[in-house]
């Protein structure tokens, strides 16, 4: 196809578009009361959220001293989560407030304001704020450069993804990462398309709000660096503009200037804590280089592993693929656009295998590479089905949207456990001694509070012994347990006494009956999980997934 035939029709766009964003909008709305809150985002983001979004509304300061006591008028009924404690909560320069600003306006709206959904649904809402903008700008893309199909695709290998998917539906600190570091490599390539200095100023933008998101995004220059030097500096724009022509006149160090102010004025304003507290960016500043060597001494090749076995074997297939036909692709443009996705995925895994960089929670901290990877997955398999008879390409995009589907809707709502067949399944991961295989993030305690809410007498006594904070935190909420449950005191979200929490137990199954309810985790089991185990009673009937159960309820009767 020709360049003219790939972008022709600007209402074609704008329709695929649209129909995107009704389908994500649609499905994320539909399947949301499944998903309850991840183990970070009582830790701070709602707290500091909401106490952000107040400043901003009534200008009293006294809103962002975030090193004080949460205010006792902060919590509202049905939201008992911002009533935890200072002690409980991270400390607020571990990362920027953005999202959880987003989060806490969502709620505000949706939840206290219109009452349509309950507090984590309307939180977990704010992911669309990020989400839907981003495909907008990334179908917007693809379909001028690589065709009308390969965007169709690029949506369908974003939601063949598990882990993303399940990261959309409860995680607000890296969804919105992933969204605005998209949203800043798209404006970056709109820019370099267009001659365009003012979108180049965006693509700044947008890369110091990402910024104060998460640090990761400090790798995004990196990103286009290398693209520059490797792919775009030897193809012309489409359009040069005199603006951006004349600043080239100018002296590029003056361009840099302006984009570099023009990220710091997005990271700071988007940071309203740092507007009372400017110390707070160098204690923020050494945290970061303070968890740079917490990590190993050496390359640690564990993050490139696990996307590899989290991937489904179809979408790594088709960025091999993508990847084969983009270095061997004449035209310039479309070998452009498929070098900055190849880019964008390898920078990001590489970063993330460096000595001294953590890597804990599977792929989450390195979520953005999702994005070009679908893109890769599209070129590769339209590729190969351009290349066949018409028979047998529409046997193979066929079997692409049903296997793709099917991978979507199996994980439901497991999708962070996910492990493809060729790594062993979440079975054989688990049996390896996989630290973060399971639920980590205990996010279907949603669903264990409601069987517990149904089937639990009144007064029953339960006993959290790992991410307790996520229950404690929802108790009395539309999510949570009743009011009348009696939650042991076991554990806190940021130290663990295993003895302690173990006393506590001992001493109240002395009394009557306890149920222990955790999710299947390495990093999750202790004295309490085994003898809840080994003498309990497990009454959950619908934990299981993927041949292993992931959520435990026991009833437990037998003291120590």
């Amino acid at each position: 196809m020709s360049q003219g035939e790939h972008s022709a029709g600007m209402g074609g766009g704008a329709a695929l578009a649209l129909c995107a964003v009704l389908f994500v909008a649609s499905a994320f709305f539909a399947v949301a009361p499944a998903y309850g809150p991840g183990f970070d985002e009582y830790l701070g983001d709602q707290v500091y959220g909401e106490r952000s979004l107040a400043f901003l509304g009534t200008g009293d300061g006294r809103w962002l001293d975030l090193y004080d006591e949460p205010p006792a008028l902060l919590a509202r009924p049905g939201r008992p989560e911002l009533a935890a404690r200072a002690e409980q909560l991270e400390a607020p320069h571990v990362h920027g407030h953005l999202a959880a600003i987003v989060a806490a306006a969502s709620c505000r709206v949706l939840t206290d304001g219109l009452g349509w959904l309950p507090a984590i649904e309307a939180y977990h809402a704010a992911n669309l704020v990020f989400l839907l903008p981003l495909l907008v700008a990334l179908l917007l893309v693809v379909r001028g450069t690589l065709g009308t199909g390969a965007a169709w695709l690029t949506l369908l290998f974003l939601a063949a993804q598990p882990r993303l998917v399940g990261h959309v539906l409860g995680n607000t600190k890296d969804v919105p990462q992933v969204g605005l570091f998209g949203l800043s490599l798209l404006a970056a390539w709109h820019a370099w398309s267009r001659g365009s200095t003012r979108w180049l100023l965006v693509s700044a933008a947008l890369w110091g709000s990402a910024l104060s998101v998460k640090i990761n995004a400090v790798f995004l220059p990196v990103i286009l660096a290398v693209w520059w030097w490797l792919f775009a500096r030897g193809v012309a724009p489409v359009e040069q503009r005199s603006g951006a022509a004349a600043a080239g006149r100018r002296g590029a160090w003056k361009l840099w200037l302006r984009l570099a102010g023009t990220a710091l004025l997005a990271y700071v304003a988007s940071w309203p804590l740092l507007w009372r507290h400017p110390q707070a960016w160098w204690r923020h500043v050494q945290f970061i280089i303070g968890q740079g060597h917490t990590g190993t001494t050496r390359f640690d090749l564990s993050n490139l592993r696990d996307w590899l076995a989290a991937t489904p074997e179809l979408v790594l297939a088709g960025v091999l693929l993508g990847a084969w036909f983009g270095f061997r692709e004449r035209d310039g443009r479309r070998r452009a656009l498929l070098g900055l996705c190849a880019i964008w995925l390898a920078i990001p895994l590489a970063r993330a295998n460096l000595p001294g960089f953590r890597h804990y929670d599977g792929i989450r901290h390195v979520l953005e590479i999702t994005v070009p990877t679908a893109v890769l997955c599209a070129h590769g398999w339209l590729t190969v089905a351009a290349r066949v008879g018409a028979a047998p390409r529409a046997a193979l995009l066929g079997a692409l949207v049903l296997a793709s589907l099917w991978t979507l809707g199996r994980t439901h709502p497991f999708q962070l456990a996910y492990f493809n067949t060729v790594s062993g399944g979440l079975a054989g991961v688990m049996a390896g001694g996989h630290r973060d295989a399971g639920d980590y993030w205990g996010a279907s305690y949603r669903r264990g509070s409601r069987w517990l809410n149904e089937n639990a007498p009144p007064g029953a006594v339960l006993a959290v012994p790992w991410a307790e904070h996520l229950v404690r935190l929802s108790q009395g909420s539309a999510f949570g347990p009743r009011t009348d449950i009696t939650l042991l005191p076991l554990v806190e979200p940021l130290a663990y006494d295993e003895v302690q929490g173990f006393d506590v137990y001992a001493e109240a199954l002395q009394r009557g009956p306890v149920y222990v309810m955790f999710v299947t985790r390495g990093r999750s089991e202790g004295a309490v999980t085994r003898h809840a185990a080994e003498h309990g009673e497990q009454v959950y009937p619908d934990g299981a997934w993927d041949g292993v159960r992931l959520l435990n309820i026991y009833r437990v009767e037998s003291a120590p």
